[in-house]
Order: C-alpha cells, then structure tokens, then sequence
C-alpha cells in the first residue's frame, strides 16, 4: 500500500506574505514547488471537528545546523496531501495556518533535527485578546464575528456550512449552497471584556445555538451543524482475535 504523500509551503514573509514562495517541505516522491526543498522525516495533522485550532507537526534533519533559520515563526504554512485511494492520488489541500513553534532537538546518534509545529487560523481566535466591546445589542452572529475578528488576521472567509470544506479535504469539486440562517440569526445582549479572546464569545453563542466552530482547510472560518444525513464515506471493523492455547 503506498503511502500518503505531503507537500507543505512556507511562505518567504509572515502571515500577511502568503503570496510569495519560500521553502517547501516534502515526503517521498511528492513533486517540488519551490526551489528551496526540505525533506520531511515525520509530519503529523491533527483534525478534531471539536477543536476551534488544529495544528501540523513536521520534523526536518538539521545536521551541523545545515537548515537553521529556514523556516521562522509566523509564516503562514499550507499542506496538500495525496493517497492513492483519496480523489485517485489528487493533490488535496489539508491545512492552512501559521508556524507558532520552532524546537531544536538532537539525537542519539549525534544529528539534530527540527521540529515545526503549525496552527489553523483558529490560531487567532484563541490566542489573541479580542477589543472590548460594550452595549451591543441586537447584533446578528455575522456581525459579531466581524467586529471580533482583526481585518489583519488571515481568516479568508466566514461559511456557514461544511460542504465546501469537506469537499476540499476529499478533492471534490461539488460545491453545496451554504446555510445563512446561522449567521443571520440576531443575538441577545453582547459583553467582551478585556483579556478576553474572540473564541471566548463565539463559542459561547455558537454552543446556545448547537453549532460547532471550526477553521477549514483552506483558511476559513466555518460554522455548521452535524449533517447525520449524510453518505457515509467510511467504515470501521473490528473483528475479535481467537486466543490461543499453549
């Protein structure tokens, strides 16, 4: 069974570089995208619908300090993956955040390594402190999320449906018309105090109304409603072991 392969791209600025092509960081045969090519040793992504901020995790050799300073903190970091039994080996975007740590480790055997650990633009609902806000009434969740969320932060786009980000992560092309209701829906009395993050006030008015807050693949803010209606993609069989005797 061939494994799946992983391309990510750092940016050569922070953040708000997103545009410009850095270093890329690589597994197997997985096609170049820039000139500065790093090969992977170990990569990771975790993808908890639950979760407002996921994070991505790649090693990369760092033998006599050959990769120092190739990539920085900040950078904003984009993964694409392909699997052989997923949209037939197409190229899938998987991830779109920002490097928040950088750890140097050595090993036994005498090399180092880096270890690159990225998150989604959750990141930023999080972790940053959102501007107080006082009095505000009769705002709808869209509203919320835009006085909340810093012109600066590179959240693409606000969706109300999980369709468009599933189809990404799958390598479909379908896209399904969103539900507007969720960020139309006009809410009671609004207070941020200092020191308090975005997340704090969007999940709190997200989980009122049984909907779950996620960052999508490709950047986005998404909030949505379980679809149990839905094909199933995939099954889990577990089969008991016979035990043996001596």
């Amino acid at each position: 069974m061939a494994d799946t392969l992983c391309r990510i791209s750092f940016s050569e600025g922070g953040f708000l570089d997103g545009i410009s092509q850095g270093v890329s960081v690589v597994t197997g045969n997985a096609p170049q995208q820039s000139s500065a090519v790093l090969f992977a040793r170990e990569w990771s992504i975790n993808d908890d619908t639950m979760n407002l901020c996921d994070t991505a995790c790649v090693t990369i050799s760092n033998i006599d300090g050959e990769n120092a300073g190739s990539i920085k903190l900040g950078q904003s970091a984009h993964i694409e993956l392909s699997d052989a039994d997923v949209a037939h080996g197409a190229w899938c975007k998987a991830f779109t955040g920002i490097v928040t740590d950088l750890q140097t480790a050595s090993e036994a055997s005498g090399g180092s390594t880096i270890v690159v650990t990225m998150s989604d633009v959750g990141w930023f609902l999080t972790q940053c402190c959102a501007k107080p806000l006082v009095n505000i009434k009769g705002k709808k969740m869209i509203d919320l999320l835009r006085l909340l969320i810093d012109p600066s932060w590179p959240i693409k786009k606000i969706l109300s449906d999980n369709n468009v980000n599933r189809r990404i992560k799958h390598g479909r092309t379908v896209i399904v018309q969103n539900a507007k209701a969720i960020l139309t829906q006009v809410l009671p009395y609004i207070q941020v105090e200092p020191g308090q993050k975005p997340a704090d006030m969007i999940l709190l008015y997200a989980a009122r109304d049984g909907v779950l807050v996620n960052a999508g693949a490709d950047g986005s803010l998404i909030l949505f409603r379980p679809d149990y209606s839905q094909q199933v993609l995939y099954s889990a069989v577990h089969t008991k072991i016979a035990s043996g005797t001596d």
